[in-house]
């Protein structure tokens, strides 16, 4: 397949660049070809992976409902999760994240930042919450305060999951 032509005048220019332009075209046309073959093993397939994927999704919900409803025998002395014979299904602790308490507004957090002598370490210097800052330090008994002072919460959810073995 590979030709090779040296250049080292216009006429050998010219059959490179025609050489150049029909392996392009090659190419082209041969990527074009495979597309359609992958287009067509698809849309077979496609009807098939789509009845698995809602499958799995309606086994996953058939799943969920179970562990929140029977919770407390399955997941017995704090256990987070249960091992089962083709995978594990459990809860996992979320990122925390800051959530506004009922009658509150971020503004209304800002502004009480902004008047808070402690609160002041916790803005940006454009004037916004710095959320990762408070979750980093929401341990800290002067941030707790703080943190419930300017009407926010710690929003901390666990997230179920489930892995294949």
């Amino acid at each position: 397949m590979k030709t090779k032509v040296r250049v080292i005048d216009r006429k050998s220019l010219e059959k490179a660049m025609g050489l150049y332009a029909k392996a392009k075209n090659n190419r082209s046309e041969l990527n074009t070809r495979m597309e359609e073959r992958i287009n067509a093993i698809r849309s077979k397939y496609v009807e098939r992976i789509n009845l698995f994927d809602e499958e799995c999704d309606q086994l996953a919900t058939e799943m969920l409902d179970y562990a929140r409803e029977h919770r407390a025998e399955i997941f017995t002395k704090g256990a987070k999760h249960i091992d089962l014979s083709a995978g594990t299904i459990g809860y996992k602790q979320g990122r925390p994240s800051l959530g506004l308490r009922d009658g509150h507004t971020w503004s209304s957090a800002l502004v009480a930042l902004q008047e808070d002598r402690a609160g002041k370490d916790y803005l940006r210097i454009k004037y916004e919450i710095d959320k990762a800052r408070l979750l980093c330090d929401r341990d800290k008994p002067k941030t707790a305060r703080l943190i419930d002072r300017i009407g926010l919460r710690i929003n901390d959810d666990e997230q179920f999951y489930l892995t294949i073995n």
